[in-house]
């Protein structure tokens, strides 16, 4: 008997991609603004190329995605011309610009329909790679815990967060149930855990791998369905 559900965040429960794209936006015309080395060539490109450095130098990132986008700007930065000071305080700055855009998700309307179903009858949970903030949302009041890669030192697909949903839940693999848009970090992760898997096929997409998911939705109303049947 499933106890307890847990949702991947974007891309699952609202449009990750479109607030990410609308983010990265913001922060390339503050960072056009506010670094006299920097131009309107500045790209995206050369921001993720920044990131790459940083991780490359700095490996554990890959765990850490607001801290390793802080780094990668400062790398960017200090590569342009900035000194270390200014590239160190440059780059809080521009990243508090991108957080702040970061928040504003607005959740797909299926989403509040179904997790207010959920709510009387299951444990619901968060697990997320990102950085969005679950709590500066509507979505928020129907969640019992949310763990993030950032919170439990671990990314997916490492088994780390979803072992700590049993944990935290004091629950057997069994009982879980994890819907999510990724097939890799959300489904066969989970899956691998030993959690029932729900892969949240909203863009209509191709599965991409031999080994396959439990239930397949291209719609969360459809896990209502699920769920009852």
């Amino acid at each position: 008997m499933i106890k307890v559900i847990t949702f991947d965040l974007d891309n699952t429960l609202w449009d990750g991609n479109a607030v990410i794209v609308r983010a990265e936006q913001a922060l390339l015309e503050w960072l056009k603004k506010n670094s006299r080395y920097l131009s309107d060539a500045i790209s995206n490109q050369m921001i993720v190329a920044a990131r790459d450095i940083a991780l490359q130098n700095q490996p554990e990132l890959i765990h850490q995605v607001t801290e390793w986008r802080r780094q990668g700007l400062r790398q960017l930065l200090q590569t342009s011309g900035h000194h270390h000071a200014e590239a160190i305080e440059l780059a809080d700055d521009a990243l508090t610009v991108f957080l702040s855009e970061r928040q504003t998700m607005s959740p797909y309307p299926e989403s509040e329909v179904v997790l207010k179903k959920l709510k009387p009858r299951f444990i619901l949970g968060s697990l997320t790679n990102g950085n969005a903030d679950l709590s500066q949302t509507a979505l928020d009041q129907y969640f019992d815990f949310s763990f993030s890669a950032e919170s439990i030192g671990f990314r997916k697909p490492h088994p780390e967060i979803f072992e700590a949903v049993l944990s935290h839940n004091q629950c057997q693999a069994d009982e879980v149930m994890h819907v999510g848009d990724h097939p890799k970090e959300d489904v066969l992760a989970a899956k691998q855990v030993g959690f029932k898997t729900v892969w949240a096929n909203l863009t209509n997409q191709t599965w991409p791998h031999d080994e396959t998911f439990d239930y397949q939705i291209t719609n969360l109303l459809d896990l209502l369905n699920i769920i009852e049947s």
